[in-house]
């Protein structure tokens, strides 16, 4: 992910998110959590696969602030980590997830 940009995520489950009753997506450096994403924020999506099978899926896409957030001095880096309570108030955590964090020569926002 390159800072000052507009990345999409996108996470893949194996049931239908928008019924969970809360999901956060966590985004870290380091021991320090640099910026959460909420089932608010998030676009779900539901897709037939060539095999006949339904997939689920949900997207979240980062401000160039957002990304900017980020900085190359903590490491090159970003630990992502989902967590989700279902209808039925159980909760659930994803593997955490290493992204690679690129810099830019020029992080003025773009309007």
């Amino acid at each position: 992910m390159y800072r000052a940009t507009t990345p999409l995520h996108r996470f893949i489950f194996s049931e239908d998110p928008s019924t969970y009753q809360a999901i956060v997506i966590t985004y870290a450096q380091g021991k320090r959590t640099i910026l959460e994403k909420t089932k608010e924020d998030l676009i779900f999506l539901t897709e037939d696969t060539t095999t006949g099978a339904t997939r689920y899926s949900a997207s979240v896409r980062l401000t160039q602030e957002e990304t900017k957030l980020f900085s190359t001095d903590y490491g090159n880096t970003i630990s992502v980590q989902l967590r989700a309570m279902d209808a039925a108030g159980h909760v659930y955590a994803s593997d955490i997830n290493l992204i690679a964090l690129k810099d830019v020569l020029n992080d003025e926002v773009l309007e």
